[in-house]
């Protein structure tokens, strides 16, 4: 049987025409036995009418290493997939997904793969540093999720509540944030920060409000990562390095979005659906 990156490879020089007739007679018979496999033909050959979609309407061409990441991204689904019965339902979600505007985001914007175990304890009201369970490296991805539903939960609480973002960025170098703490151009009010500290490196986290939804970034900055003071998941910096920024969603908690700015990584969870909140960020600018 082909490995997922045999059959990714095969089935877009089939697409594109580029088979020997041997092999292309030989994998269309694979692809009349094998469901999994028409499966992933279908996807694919719907992935590249949509990216060619967006590449019409935006009249630029799409990256290489845009279209690999969507690629590995959807060989993901369709391993899922296969583990259930087949139905029309992942297929849509991957086309929706496909459409959010999060693939209309600039070439230039620059997300290394974070993923990064840090947890955060209810803050110190005295000074704005949030206690901390020590453990060996923080982790961005994890503490990302457990962090929001802190805040959702309410037991973790503002340190500094705030819609000035110069007030926040002094409050941050007060209690010993070294890097510039990144604000993006977000759609919705910014409510306040919280810093945590781990072996003596101190991190910035913001929160936003949407109406009824909640925007919760944690910001740590590269050095660190370098370091190995907030580590490193292989599997998702293979995918942010390839695709160049994380977007992911989960079932009954929201979206994931991590991205970096100026050196400094930033991993955002929200309860909002990935294409209602890409659609609060100005992408460009990030």
């Amino acid at each position: 049987m082909m490995q997922n990156d045999q059959r990714f490879e095969k089935l877009s020089a089939y697409l594109d025409g580029e088979l020997p007739a041997a092999e292309a007679d030989a994998l269309r018979a694979e692809l009349s036995s094998d469901p999994a496999l028409e499966r992933e033909y279908r996807l694919l050959s719907a992935t590249r009418r949509t990216v060619r979609d967006r590449t019409t309407a935006l009249r630029t061409p799409i990256p290489v290493d845009l279209e690999r990441s969507i690629r590995l991204a959807l060989g993901r689904e369709v391993e899922q997939a296969s583990a259930a019965p087949a139905s029309d339902g992942w297929l849509d979600r991957i086309l929706t997904w496909l459409r959010t505007p999060a693939f209309a985001i600039s070439t230039a914007a620059v997300v290394l793969a974070v993923v990064v175990v840090l947890t955060i304890e209810r803050p110190d009201a005295s000074n704005g540093v949030a206690a901390l369970r020590r453990q060996p490296v923080v982790n961005l991805y994890t503490t990302s999720y457990d962090n929001f539903s802190k805040i959702r939960s309410g037991d973790l609480q503002l340190a500094k509540a705030s819609s000035n973002a110069d007030e926040l960025r002094e409050f941050f170098r007060s209690n010993g944030v070294t890097y510039d703490v990144f604000f993006p151009e977000l759609a919705a009010e910014l409510r306040g920060g919280v810093v945590s500290e781990h072996q003596g490196h101190r991190y910035a986290h913001l929160v936003y409000g949407a109406g009824e939804h909640l925007v919760y970034i944690f910001e740590v900055d590269e050095a660190s990562v370098q370091e190995q003071t907030v580590a490193m998941d292989r599997t998702v910096a293979q995918d942010l390095a390839e695709s160049r920024w994380h977007w992911e969603e989960r079932s009954g908690v929201g979206t994931m979005f991590v991205w970096e700015s100026n050196n400094v990584i930033c991993s955002a969870v929200s309860d909002l659906r990935t294409q209602d909140l890409s659609a609060l960020f100005t992408l460009e600018k990030l």
